[in-house]
């Protein structure tokens, strides 16, 4: 006959910014993490691997905890969300005005005067590379993933 395993409870310890900070198994005494200002949420014990510290707590979706991993380095955890500092804002403006630049630089030739491409063709080559050169103007600081998403869908018209 087959002993069937039991699990330990298993717990995660949210912080005030709704980051994981830590996760015990077995009974915890839930008061003293409580005057810490750490909430806790308790989970299936073999869904242990499937959190990580440092991620943010979004709530219970379906029964289980759900989980917001840091998006980048240049992230922190504030009021339950990532915020983008800014040095991490100014890095990613600066990776994207050398992608653009690239793209337009690997574009020239289509704006040349010898260039194969029909009237019509050159036309949309020039739009894009407008769209481009501007293409910073477009976001702010708040949508930067937004625009480094774009950036890169942008790269074939």
């Amino acid at each position: 006959m087959e002993t069937e395993y039991k699990y330990p409870k298993c717990n995660l310890m949210i912080t005030q910014d709704g980051l994981i900070s830590a996760m015990a198994l077995g009974d915890i005494d839930e008061q003293s993490y409580a005057t810490q200002n750490i909430s806790v949420v308790e989970i299936q014990a073999q869904d242990y691997g499937d959190y990580l510290i440092g991620a943010i707590y979004k709530g219970t979706v379906d029964g289980k905890p759900s989980i917001e991993e840091k998006p980048s380095p240049n992230h922190i955890a504030k009021n339950g969300e990532w915020i983008l500092t800014e040095e991490g804002s100014q890095a990613l403006w600066n990776t994207i005005r050398m992608m653009r630049n690239e793209l337009l630089k690997n574009s020239d030739w289509t704006q040349m005067p010898d260039s194969p491409l029909s009237d019509e063709e050159k036309q949309k080559w020039k739009d894009w590379r407008i769209m481009l050169r501007d293409f910073p103007s477009f976001y702010t600081d708040e949508q930067i993933m937004e625009a480094f998403v774009e950036i890169q869908r942008t790269t074939k018209i």
